[in-house]
């Protein structure tokens, strides 16, 4: 089982913007337009060819840094946030990045944002599952096609909703709740609350489990009717959900011979009853997955 702390590092403020520039030296001390006598020192050439190879006098421009007003960040839906930003200069080509999870996430100007405008722009940003009421922390610059960049700027958030990532929730090899001491209480569960999980195997001997099996223990927040729904990543797998009394009462659970999440159910909750829910890998592989509390 692996616990997931959801945490953000900010990485140190990129390298300053380099300008490029290039000056090309110009003659001013040549005979004026049009002038074609023929001089003393006269070379065989008009006043106008010189043999020298041309100047690009377009050359001379500067190219002018992108600038960086502003940049704050939007909660969607618990699921994804939405960085806005503003800027100057020309930024085609370029990347917004964005510092978030120790790591830096690079978005193409226009190609990979939500929004470009000529002044301002925004990208969505998928959240790490079970982020509700997490406290986010990002860093941001913008950096043009030729890798100068902008001094950064910060947004934080927390992020709506409810999640909670169990640890050591795992009996090994064992269908029954003699090992229930292992499992792992999490308290009260609102509806629309969020529990993510990792197993580290499936598989069964004919009529019981084999391989990884988790026992969470919580408290409904609310008495209400809820629908459990458990989903899963791993291909080719097949889990199973339950719900228990706290004395190994037996209430309801989910148990479709099939590949497809989610496993499925309905059942009523009383508020600060504590329950017992156990997952189990009945076929496949192990992997993530995440039950939703509706």
């Amino acid at each position: 089982m692996h616990l997931w702390f959801i945490s953000v590092a900010c990485t140190a403020n990129p390298t300053k913007y380099t300008e490029y520039t290039r000056t090309v030296g110009l003659d001013s001390g040549g005979p004026e337009a049009g002038d074609t006598e023929i001089r003393p020192d006269d070379t065989g050439l008009s006043d106008t060819e010189t043999g020298d190879p041309p100047v690009d006098t377009d050359s001379n421009d500067e190219v002018t840094p992108p600038g960086f007003p502003s940049f704050s960040v939007e909660d969607v839906d618990g699921t994804q946030v939405r960085f806005q930003f503003e800027y100057t200069g020309n930024v085609l080509g370029g990347h917004l990045v964005v510092a978030a999870e120790g790591r830096e996430f690079r978005f193409l100007i226009p190609d990979e944002l939500e929004t470009f405008s000529p002044t301002a722009g925004s990208a969505l940003w998928n959240l790490p599952p079970c982020s509700g009421g997490d406290f986010f922390h990002f860093s941001a610059f913008i950096e043009d096609r030729r890798g100068g960049t902008t001094s950064t700027r910060d947004g934080n958030i927390t992020i709506s909703g409810w999640g909670e990532t169990i640890e050591s929730a795992g009996v090994d090899s064992s269908d029954d709740f003699e090992s229930w001491g292992d499992g792992i209480r999490i308290g009260n569960v609102p509806k629309g609350g969020l529990i993510c999980g990792d197993m580290y195997g499936a598989g069964h001997s004919g009529s019981s489990y084999n391989a990884d099996i988790d026992f969470i223990e919580f408290r409904a927040a609310d008495t209400d009717t809820y629908v459990i729904n458990l989903e899963w990543l791993a291909e080719n797998s097949d889990y199973d959900i339950d719900i228990w009394t706290q004395s190994f009462e037996f209430l309801g659970g989910s148990y479709v011979d099939s590949t497809t999440p989610p496993e499925s159910f309905t059942i009523n909750l009383v508020d600060g009853e504590p329950y017992i829910l156990r997952v189990a890998g009945w076929a496949g592989q192990g992997g993530f997955y995440q039950i939703r509390m509706q």
